[in-house]
C-alpha cells in the first residue's frame, strides 16, 4: 500500500523516537507502525454513507520484544493513536469509537516477530446528523470522534453528494459534552439556524446548512 507522504511522517516520528529506543532493532519499528496504518485502510467499511476503520488494535509481540517495550508502552501506545487520527483524517476515514492500541504477548511468536489484529467496536456516539434536505435527505451520520470533516470531497468523513458543498466544507469538533461545528473556508459558508457562523456550538434540534443542504443535529441522551 502506498503512504500519504503526511502520514509517513507523522509515522516516521513516532518510530524513530520510543519505538527506536525500545526495541533496539529486534522488530523494526517501521513494519509495526505500517502494520498497524495497513490494518487500518484494509479493514474499511461502509455503513450510511460514512467509510469506518477498525478503532481498537491488538499488537502481538513475542515476550522479548513485550519486555523490551514495557517500560514506555503508555508513550508508545499514545504516539501510535495519534498516528492512526492523523492517517484516518488524510484518507477521509471515520472511528465508530474510541481509538486504542494495545500490546500482547504471543508465545506462538519469536523474538522479532509480530502480528496486528484490529476489530471495530462502536462507542456512544456524541450526536447524529440527519440529512433533512438536499441530494442525501434521509441518511443519518454518527459523530464519533474529536474532529469529523464535511463535505462533498473523497476526503471528508461525512461525504455529501452536494455539488454546492466544498470539498472539505466544515469540521465538527467535540470537547467533553460540546459539540461544534466550524467552516473550513467553504465557498458558500456554513450556516446554524438560517445564519452564517465562522463557528458555533451545536444544540439538540439545530439546523445546519451546507450548499443545498439541510441537516438536523440531535445530541445523543
Amino acid at each position: 500500500m502506498r503512504l500519504l507522504a503526511s502520514v509517513e511522517r507523522a509515522l516516521r516520528s513516532v518510530v524513530e523516537g520510543a519505538f527506536g529506543r525500545a526495541f533496539g532493532g529486534r522488530v523494526h519499528p517501521a513494519e509495526i507502525a505500517k502494520a498497524l496504518l495497513s490494518t487500518a485502510v484494509d479493514g474499511e467499511q461502509r455503513h450510511a454513507g460514512q467509510r469506518h476503520t477498525p478503532n481498537v488494535y491488538v499488537v502481538l509481540l513475542s515476550d522479548p520484544d513485550m519486555r523490551a517495550l514495557t517500560p514506555i508502552e503508555a508513550e508508545v501506545q499514545a504516539q501510535l493513536v495519534d498516528a492512526l487520527r492523523q492517517m484516518a483524517r488524510s484518507e477521509g476515514l471515520a472511528f465508530t469509537g474510541p481509538v486504542r492500541v494495545r500490546f500482547q504477548v504471543s508465545p506462538r511468536l519469536s523474538e522479532g516477530m509480530m502480528q496486528v489484529e484490529a476489530t471495530i467496536e462502536e462507542g456512544s456516539p456524541r450526536g447524529h446528523l440527519t440529512v433533512l434536505r438536499g441530494p442525501d435527505a434521509g441518511l443519518v451520520f454518527g459523530i464519533y470522534s474529536a474532529e469529523q470533516t464535511l463535505g462533498r470531497g473523497d476526503a471528508a468523513d461525512i461525504r455529501l453528494t452536494d455539488a454546492s458543498a466544498s470539498r472539505i466544507h466544515a469540521r465538527i469538533l467535540t470537547y467533553a459534552d460540546t459539540v461544534m461545528i466550524e467552516d473550513a473556508g467553504s465557498t458558500n459558508g456554513t450556516h446554524v439556524n438560517h445564519e452564517r457562523v465562522p463557528r458555533a456550538e451545536l444544540g439538540h434540534g439545530d439546523l445546519v446548512g451546507v450548499g443545498e443542504t439541510l441537516l438536523m443535529f440531535e445530541r445523543e441522551v
